[in-house]
């Protein structure tokens, strides 16, 4: 069933130093494609909340939202069932958005993380063979005699294995961000990915994206959302897999579906619209 979660920040004054607050609030399904609200919430009002959550309008848990704080998150930490899960569900989204550039862990922390699983190394080494690059597996080897821990990959045709750290820019990108994207098809959750074809060959990108699309490799039917720029990926999605970001000359990003461009048929093509200007989203420049 579709939901929509609507959040609105506002702040009284222009300098950064003023408290922020939630100006609006509001949770709504679509039954049959018309909206139900199940949660609004406003400034100096208490919470309303769907009479089939069994929530009174009476219940304290209501008035005690702060206001710079969401009421999923509040009613989620004070047990109304349904909010705990929608928080439970969001606490296994998987991000790299932390500020201007996308967030990696750090290769220390990525050793330790397939030391600890050894499922992710058989997963990953499998998906390094599939993708034809002569690397036979990856192994977790401790060093001697300092005894650091660090990841290996055998060759085809060459007798000593290679170091992550001498690996090509790609490969050290994939098993950097493996385990979050193994991670979310075993939880049925989400993954966020700013740059995700960062270091990629597009062939590479859109095997991930498969993984995603397939039922073998996506039982639970997780999702992932993603900014690409190798706009080669437009020719092997749907209009309703695209979104559009563009910025205004005000500063202010909007974001569409390629699925609600007034004309566009199903079976144009996407990337010969995007250059050609139909999508929007194209960079100016001069």
């Amino acid at each position: 069933m579709l939901c929509r979660y609507t959040l609105v920040i506002k702040r009284d004054g222009a300098p950064a130093s003023y408290p922020e607050y939630v100006g609006y609030e509001a949770l709504h399904i679509f039954p049959k494609g018309r909206p139900r609200r199940l949660m609004v919430r406003r400034p100096e009002e208490s919470v309303y909340v769907a009479s089939e959550l069994n929530v009174s309008g009476r219940d304290p848990r209501l008035s005690i939202v702060p206001p710079n704080v969401s009421a999923i998150s509040t009613l989620g930490k004070t047990d109304v069932k349904f909010f705990t899960a929608v928080v439970n569900g969001v606490r296994n989204v998987q991000s790299n958005i932390a500020g201007a550039d996308p967030w990696r862990l750090g290769t220390d922390a990525v050793i330790q993380l397939y030391r600890n699983n050894p499922h992710l190394v058989d997963e990953v080494s499998d998906r390094l063979r599939r993708f034809d690059l002569g690397i036979e597996k990856m192994s977790v080897i401790q060093a001697h005699p300092t005894g650091e821990w660090l990841l290996y990959f055998p060759h085809h045709g060459l007798i000593q294995p290679v170091p992550l750290i001498a690996e090509s820019s790609g490969t050290r990108h994939l098993v950097q961000i493996f385990p979050q994207l193994d991670f979310v098809p075993r939880k049925g959750s989400l993954a966020i990915v700013d740059a995700l074809d960062n270091d990629f060959h597009i062939a590479l990108t859109m095997e991930i994206l498969n993984w995603f699309r397939r039922y073998d490799t996506n039982p639970d039917d997780a999702q992932v959302i993603c900014s690409l720029h190798n706009t080669s990926v437009l020719d092997s999605l749907e209009k309703e897999e695209v979104f559009i970001v563009e910025k205004n000359t005000e500063g202010a990003t909007i974001c569409y579906c390629a699925g609600d461009v007034e004309g566009l048929r199903r079976d144009s093509n996407l990337q010969k619209q995007y250059r050609g200007g139909v999508l929007g989203g194209l960079p100016r420049f001069g």
